[in-house]
């Protein structure tokens, strides 16, 4: 196998780890939604996002709300965290590890 070849096979399993910790992600913001589906028959909200829930619906005022600002920071997390993941995987986690403390984080062990 060539020099070329093995690059190009590397960056599709980066690419595929990737997609599997952005798939993570998305599945985290699902499982708030599946957590409070049909919530808002009650006095409570169904929600959807992770960390930060961006959409809203019910509670006894009847609230229907959307926070944009919350969408955009979940899909900017959702984006580092698969990148930082893919990278460990690729690197492997100690490397990654040891280029952190190198960038001045502190080893607290």
């Amino acid at each position: 196998m060539t020099t070329n070849q093995s690059s190009e096979t590397a960056g599709l399993y980066w690419a595929y780890r990737f997609l599997a910790a952005l798939l993570a992600m998305v599945g985290l913001n699902l499982l708030t939604l599946a957590r409070t589906w049909k919530a808002y028959h009650t006095d409570m909200m169904e929600q959807i996002g992770f960390p930060f829930a961006f959409r809203e619906r019910g509670g006894f005022s009847g609230v229907d709300a959307w926070h944009y600002e919350f969408l955009l920071i979940d899909i900017l997390i959702a984006l580092a965290l698969a990148y930082g993941f893919a990278h460990a995987f690729k690197e492997g986690f100690v490397a990654t590890f040891h280029k952190l403390r190198k960038l001045g984080l502190e080893n607290k062990t």
